[in-house]
């Protein structure tokens, strides 16, 4: 005889509330399991139980009471709600014996008990239903009637995925829907650290079906051998070319200490190769690079802190330790440029490294949010006789916000670079059930002297997000611990400033359509060698990339128009339907002459250019840690803020109330 398991897990959503009784009226779903030897099967069923006010489903972690929410009450003469509760009475006593029934019993009566259930479920009195409950069952029928009558077969994970963003977008960009993959690679970023081999990878730019290594991390896979460019082939005898990225992602990871075997091929070597490598508890490196920028002599510091997960704190107290332990350091330069932020208690740790004791690093407030200050609570580990200079541009955000802001705001250091992009809003992740999340924005957050930095608001405009800058004549000058004026709502604008160069275009083509990356894979494949510490890109070399380039585009791999093609194309064909030839002739003029002009700048903006072709290079034979050391010795913005930090009275001039230099 087969037996029947029952078993029930609660929504957490109130439906509606009994007034005389005091109890919530909830949504349960119970699910019938039919185990028997061929088959276990699931017969969803809808009811409705009852619950205190006060209590939450048993171990449901997303059940919380709200105590000065006003929620409307159904009359206690409510006919339906008392057989509800009837049914529901019996139904629980019913359940909470074990049960073995026989099977064509339990799947007779489970299906009049589903009858029953589903036509009281899907036409319940409106006016018991509070608006938000109204609109989750809406969305719930919606979703059932299109998966179970459309006339073609949906995914209701995209469409589900695609109803949910679209709802989320309209807040801000911020808050968001993580899926099982998604909130499985944010938990890496935040935490730091996965077992695997150390790897970042890719489907290739010039075909989709292949996949190849865009990063290698030093002490994992780099150590083993693999390198940037490098063509996977096979992982543990599974071919790769044609899948995915996330299963490959998921083949390349697992426990610490098993093994997996990949396959791949490299230019200049004419057969495949296998490198066995042993997984690791990987560390992201939230610092990739420290040193001392130049002469050691000089006694110039450097960090380059490029995230904020949870090992950022760690990896910057190192830092500063072996720098200070040599007794050279005068001066620290602390760069934030392109760091996109992280975890809010990550900045708070790092900033702890560099403000006294009992100073407020940042405070923050939301609507549901008790405001709350963030102090220091241990003495700073960077000597105050050291000075401090922090590099932002304009993609240094959030988390690096706050950090730069805690540095300025308690005078303890120069901001050096350009505008912030200016972030100011903190946002929670909610853990949901299927291994998925919820990231939303949940307050702001306020420097120590009393600014938010956010930079832009947002509103629904005709369905679609609208993002305005706010407007320079409202924002607010607040005062630094020194006096100085700062001003809120534009991010953090550096003592010493300097306008950042725009990214040209030749620069983005090259990045987007992959030159770079393939011409870096020949001069490797040419020079087995290798490279020394001083390499750089000399004319000559310079001259051999331009050429490569060119013949990129006489045969079709390359497209200087790619971002100009689609307008100009559309433009074109509009001219022609509506009988401007002669308007449309001289299209094609244009974008001929666009095509000349921009090739010319190939030659005459090539200092970005030829930067980007030295780090390429320099990533297929050297770590991150000597290829970001030896790339300062060419990086302009660095140059003055060594030169500011070695010149102890502009320093100390910048600190004081009303000096700003540009």
């Amino acid at each position: 005889m087969s037996c029947i398991h029952w078993v029930a897990f609660v929504d957490s959503l109130t439906t509606a509330q009994n007034c005389s009784s005091s109890h919530l009226l909830k949504r349960q779903r119970v699910f019938l399991l039919v185990n028997n030897k061929k088959k276990t099967c699931s017969l969803p069923l809808h009811l409705f139980c009852c619950q205190k006010p006060n209590e939450g489903p048993s171990g449901s972690p997303h059940s919380h009471s709200k105590p000065n929410e006003q929620t409307s009450k159904v009359s206690s003469g409510n006919s339906l709600v008392s057989v509800i509760q009837r049914l529901y009475t019996w139904w629980s006593q019913f359940m909470s014996q074990p049960l073995i029934i026989p099977k064509n019993i339990a799947i007779s009566a489970s299906t009049l008990l589903l009858v029953i259930v589903i036509t009281l479920n899907r036409s319940p009195p409106t006016g018991d239903w509070e608006p938000l409950q109204q609109k989750v069952a809406l969305f719930n029928i919606i979703l059932e009637d299109i998966q179970r009558a459309y006339v073609e077969k949906v995914d209701v994970d995209k469409l589900f995925e695609t109803g949910v963003n679209a709802m989320l977008g309209s807040l801000d960009p911020y808050t968001q829907f993580e899926n099982h993959i998604e909130a499985q690679e944010m938990n890496v970023k935040a935490m730091g650290r996965y077992g695997g081999v150390g790897l970042v990878i890719a489907k290739d730019i010039r075909d989709k079906d292949q996949i190849i290594i865009v990063s290698s991390f030093e002490s994992y896979a780099f150590d083993a051998g693999l390198r940037p460019g490098d063509r996977l082939l096979q992982v543990d005898g599974h071919p790769v070319v044609g899948q995915d990225l996330e299963g490959m992602t998921q083949l390349l990871r697992g426990d610490a200490g098993t093994q997996v075997t990949v396959r791949v091929s490299r230019p200049g070597i004419s057969e495949p190769f296998d490198v066995t490598l042993t997984r690791q508890l990987v560390r992201v490196s939230d610092v990739p690079a420290y040193g001392f920028i130049g002469n050691r002599q000089d006694g110039v510091g450097y960090i380059r802190l490029q995230s904020f997960s949870s090992n950022a704190c760690t990896q910057v107290r190192n830092a500063i330790q072996d720098l200070q332990k040599s007794g050279q350091l005068k001066s620290l330069v602390l760069d934030l440029r392109d760091n996109p932020g992280g975890l809010l208690s990550s900045a708070i740790d790092v900033a702890e490294l560099f403000v006294p004791k009992g100073s407020t690093i940042v405070s923050v407030k939301g609507r549901i949010l008790q405001e709350k200050h963030y102090q220091s609570r241990k003495m700073p580990l960077l000597s105050p006789h050291i000075r401090l200079g922090v590099v932002v541009n304009s993609r240094t955000a959030s988390a690096a916000e706050i950090v730069a802001g805690a540095i300025q705001d308690n005078d303890l250091g120069v901001v050096f670079g350009s505008q912030t992009f200016g972030k100011g809003l903190v946002q929670n992740v909610d853990q949901l059930p299927f291994q998925t999340a919820l990231k939303y924005t949940v307050g702001k957050y306020y420097t120590p002297s009393g600014r938010c930095i956010q930079s832009s608001s947002y509103s629904l405009d005709h369905e679609k997000l609208k993002i305005t800058a706010i407007n320079e004549k409202e924002r607010k000058v607040f005062k630094t611990k020194n006096g100085r004026s700062v001003y809120d709502s534009g991010g953090i604008e550096p003592d010493f400033q300097w306008e950042e160069a725009p990214i040209h275009e030749w620069r983005r083509l090259l990045h987007q359509q992959g030159l770079l990356f393939y011409f870096a894979n020949d001069y490797a494949a040419e020079h087995p060698e290798g490279i020394d510490r001083n390499f750089y890109v000399d004319d000559a070399l310079y001259a051999k990339f331009q050429k490569y380039v060119m013949n990129q585009i006489a045969c079709g791999s390359f497209s200087i128009l790619s971002r100009f093609e689609e307008p100009l194309t559309s433009l074109e064909n509009d001219l022609d339907q509506q009988g401007y030839r002669e308007t449309s002739k001289s299209l094609k003029k244009v974008a001929n002459s666009l095509k000349l002009e921009i090739e010319s700048e190939l030659r005459n903006f090539d200092s970005g250019i030829r930067h980007d072709l030295e780090d390429s290079i320099r990533a297929r034979f050297q770590p991150d840690s000597i290829r970001i050391m030896a790339g300062l010795s060419r990086d302009e913005e660095i140059f003055k803020t060594k030169q500011v930090m070695s010149d102890g009275l502009l320093y100390a001039k910048l600190l004081c109330p009303q000096n700003k230099a540009v």
